[in-house]
């Protein structure tokens, strides 16, 4: 009997991924942006389902099921159902918007290389499924959680026509029952609110959200007010934008996707090198805010279902709302995955598709850490070959304390690349929080980034209390999802690490990992501080460091005093 061997792609829009499962087990992942260099690609993974067959040793041959995590024919039926066809009448100049063309364009586009995906891979027996967008959202975060039983809430722009999808999973008898409880349609969306307004500040939809989120905190409350009148809670954790805020879409270019009302409050749209004013930090401030009393009213309808609640979706990357979360839900216990955007929906689609042919869920593994690894002998054998002097290391942990604490950038490379937006110690640059310099240098001369951009850090569980303000039953958070409130006797011991608002985004480590554990440790031991600054191992505009050789230009293009690869190979300026 033959073996059924699926892949997941994610492909033609944008944050191409690949994964492979195979014998029940989750083989590999990789975003395509790791590979050919272009942060949030759309292009076709071709490398990343190189990658995901190497790793699990297969061919394209032995592929026999295919999950897609789009269904290309309700794309198409949402599109005329969504779009107003009579404003084609009523404003014929719409006709001459490049945008209006390039819109249908693309969807056709994009239904069309769907639809050719066995052309693509080189396989025309593997059999495709076409998966709801959400569905791939929430089986995602349904399987990375490893609970029985929860709910699965997952926001983001739009999928085919879907919104939002709560989604309540429970096993009865060994199969698992799911049940709808939100289900929300375009243009009422959060994601596609917060992308709107993110393009309005001046920044790149799907990318520079985060910003945004980081603009909030220099905000006031001057606009809340205008974004509160914008949308109306609804019963059973609904939501509705109103005309004052988003236009209903109507085959109109993007610039229009904000409301007649907003232009005329807040004037032009910042040009992205424009000077950033009071007023785009307080429209941050007043969007964050939206999208914090937007979701707590879901949250307010779905806690009462379960203990357990998943965030995914786009949505889910703001780790400030999940902090925030975590602390008002008390009772409840929060997981977001590590790769909640539309990359993770590969997972997402192969693991439902799985389930549908096999009648059970992959075994449960941290989709963290899929990429892929390099052996400590091809790392030397690069080295040798660009001859650049290296040394290997006796007390890695203790050569990290001393520079780290002498204020020095050390690069961390090793093991298996982490997967999704957050470094997680296998792709990082480390540094020390204590000096209030720390954060403009690595942004000025490591980063190269704006100077309003914060860090998150790292931390061991049994720390977290001593430092920060948050629901103390709540020790878990291992990817970065979270923003917590820095205790006041904190703020000036670890100044890089604190935002404007008095946060910090923080990495609750597993005590498993011995040398992160011993890092800290002696960190704390040598200057009374239990934590350390972790950002990715990349430049502004770049994806995070895949290769060894990428993690040097890295090195040698920035400021970083030191890398260290595989815990032991250690290489200085």
């Amino acid at each position: 009997m033959k073996k059924n061997i699926i892949l997941g792609i994610v492909a033609f829009n944008h944050d191409s991924s690949a994964c492979l499962i195979m014998d029940n087990k989750l083989v590999a992942f990789c975003e395509e942006e790791r590979f050919n260099g272009v942060k949030h690609t759309g292009a076709f993974p071709t490398l990343s389902i190189d990658y995901c067959l190497q790793k699990s040793k297969c061919t394209i041959q032995d592929v026999t099921d295919v999950a897609f995590y789009f269904n290309p024919k309700e794309c198409i039926a949402a599109y005329f159902l969504n779009n107003n066809p009579f404003m084609l009448f009523i404003d014929p100049s719409i006709f001459l918007s490049g945008r209006f063309y390039f819109e249908i364009v693309w969807l056709l586009g994009f239904v069309t290389n769907a639809y050719l995906l066995n052309r693509y891979l080189g396989n025309s027996t593997a059999k495709v499924y076409f998966m709801n967008h959400h569905l791939t959202h929430i089986w995602y975060g349904y399987y990375a959680s490893g609970f029985s039983e929860c709910i699965v809430l997952s926001n983001d722009s739009v999928g085919e026509s879907i919104s939002t999808l709560a989604t309540k999973f429970q096993l009865d008898e060994g199969e698992i029952v799911e049940h709808n409880l939100i289900v929300q349609h375009d243009p009422h969306s959060l994601g596609y609110l917060y992308g709107a307004v993110t393009e309005f500040l001046g920044f790149k939809r799907g990318e520079g959200e985060g910003r945004v989120m980081a603009l909030a905190s220099y905000g006031t409350n001057k606009y809340t007010g205008f974004f509160r009148k914008g949308f109306d809670l609804k019963g059973n954790g609904k939501f509705k934008l109103c005309n004052n805020l988003i236009s209903k879409r109507s085959f109109q270019p993007k610039g229009k996707r904000l409301s007649k009302k907003f232009y005329q409050t807040f004037g032009f749209a910042r040009k992205s090198r424009d000077k950033l004013k009071q007023i785009h930090f307080d429209i941050a401030h007043a969007l964050q805010a939206s999208l914090e009393t937007i979701e707590f009213h879901q949250l307010d309808y779905l806690s009462r279902y379960t203990k357990n609640i998943v965030l995914t979706g786009g949505v889910a990357q703001n780790s400030v709302m999940n902090g925030l979360a975590t602390n008002k839900y008390t009772n409840h216990h929060f997981f977001v995955p590590p790769i909640p955007h539309d990359a993770g929906c590969s997972i997402g689609a192969a693991v439902n598709l799985h389930y549908k042919l096999l009648g059970k869920l992959p075994e449960t593994t941290d989709s963290a850490f899929l990429g892929p690894d390099y052996e400590t002998e091809s790392i030397i054998s690069i080295l040798k070959n660009n001859q650049i002097a290296y040394k290997i290391l006796n007390s890695p942990v203790k050569y990290c304390v001393e520079k780290l604490s002498e204020n020095k950038v050390v690069g961390l490379f090793r093991g298996r690349m982490e997967c999704g937006p957050r470094a997680l110690c296998n792709r990082s640059i480390l540094a020390s929080p204590i000096s209030i310099k720390m954060r403009d240098h690595l942004n000025d001369k490591v980063k190269f980034r704006e100077h309003f951009r914060p860090y998150g850090g790292f931390a061991l569980p049994k720390k977290i209390d001593c430092f920060l303000v948050h629901n103390s039953k709540y020790k878990e958070g291992p990817y970065m999802t979270y923003v917590y409130e820095v205790k006041k006797d904190w703020i000036k011991k670890i100044p890089s690490l604190v935002h404007e608002d008095g946060t910090c985004r923080i990495q609750i480590i597993n005590e498993s990992d011995d040398f992160l554990t011993n890092l800290l440790e002696s960190f704390e031991t040598k200057t009374g501080v239990p934590l350390l600054i972790n950002t990715s191992m990349n430049l502004r505009g770049f994806p995070i460091a895949n290769t060894p050789t990428e993690a040097l230009q890295t090195f040698y293009s920035s400021a970083m005093d030191a890398i260290i690869f595989n815990e032991k190979i250690l290489i200085e300026k």
